[in-house]
């Protein structure tokens, strides 16, 4: 009897004893998950910090605002009155001559009609005689874009007698208010034909 009481006192003893080695491995483990719980919280708060403070070193990025278009040249207005002044050779003799001019645009889409008068002097060879000269045409012609202008001429001009002229020319605007003009020119005097190339420059106190 004694030995079984013995037996069963250590049966006892032994599962006391694992109960409590069983309860200490438990504790054990909690404490564990919650030393690594705190270290990974721990690391993700220290993670957040360095990023934020990260982000505040990084400088902030400005924008430019987009540069503005550049100007767009104003058009030229080719309607309405214009003065202005040329000159003027013969094609195959010492001829020359100097005029002012004077006329007017009438413009009608790409399209533009008008008059003109001019009255100069004309050096008909190389000595220092000249006669007064005076012409009268109209004038047509189409717009090549917004600054540009070929037309054509007719009419009259009178030096050492009235002759019939017709002429083909291209004008161009170069500023706001100034255009240049280079055109051909033919007469018919009655001893045959000639030829006269112009050149000049004209405003137009409108623009």
């Amino acid at each position: 009897m004694e030995a079984f009481s013995d037996l069963g006192f250590s049966i006892s003893t032994e599962a006391r004893n694992a109960g409590s080695v069983s309860q200490g491995n438990l504790n054990q483990g909690m404490t564990g998950m919650k030393r690594a719980r705190s270290i990974v919280v721990g690391f993700a708060a220290f993670a957040m910090t360095a990023g934020t403070a990260a982000a505040a070193d990084v400088p902030a990025v400005v924008v430019a605002p987009p540069a503005p278009p550049p100007p767009i040249a104003a058009s030229f207005d080719w309607a309405g009155m214009y003065v202005g002044t040329q000159i003027g050779i013969a094609s195959y003799t010492p001829e020359f001559e100097a005029s002012a001019l004077g006329g007017y645009n009438f413009v009608f889409g790409r399209f533009l009609v008008g008059f003109e008068v001019r009255g100069g002097i004309f050096v008909p060879g190389p000595g220092p005689a000249y006669a007064w000269q005076w012409g009268a045409q109209v004038r047509a012609g189409v717009f090549l874009g917004d600054r540009a202008l070929a037309y054509v001429k007719i009419g009259g001009h009178y030096v050492f007698g009235w002759f019939t002229t017709g002429a083909l020319g291209v004008e161009l605007a170069v500023g706001q208010s100034v255009s240049l003009f280079a055109e051909v020119q033919t007469f018919l005097p009655l001893g045959g034909p000639s030829m006269r190339v112009r050149g000049g420059v004209t405003w137009h106190p409108g623009n």
